[in-house]
């Protein structure tokens, strides 16, 4: 037997109030936040969730990052992070933008899914 939204949607909440901001990473950010975008005037942002619904849980809007340039580099992960700078973990973009000069990054509301257990991060670049 599957377990239920009943379930879910408690950790969710409680994740909900954990994550409160987001950050952007140039390769796989482990599980200590490594490779997050650095220089110009690139800054975390913070995150607010929705109420979850059917075992999933989607931030309230979408995010907005000023990257510098990369070079050959690009934006593969968006990163979860404590109030207290502790990293929660790491979401692949469903397509890796790169920034060969400076730009923004928006991820479309991120969505922490329960039921599937798939995670993934839409980034546009401009």
């Amino acid at each position: 037997m599957a377990f239920t939204n009943a379930m879910f949607h408690p950790m969710l909440t409680a994740a909900g109030t954990v994550a409160v901001s987001a950050s952007l990473h140039t390769g796989d950010p482990g599980a200590t936040g490594a490779s997050e975008v650095d220089g110009g005037d690139y800054e975390r942002q913070a995150v607010s969730w929705l109420s979850p619904a059917d075992g999933a849980m989607a931030a309230d809007g979408e995010l907005v990052f000023l990257v510098p340039a990369l070079g050959s580099g690009e934006v593969t992960h968006v990163g979860l992070w404590t109030a207290g700078g502790d990293f929660l973990g790491g979401i692949p973009a469903d397509v890796p933008q790169p920034f060969p000069s400076p730009g923004t990054a928006t991820v479309q509301p991120l969505t922490l899914d329960m039921t599937t257990g798939l995670l993934m991060a839409s980034i546009s670049s401009e």
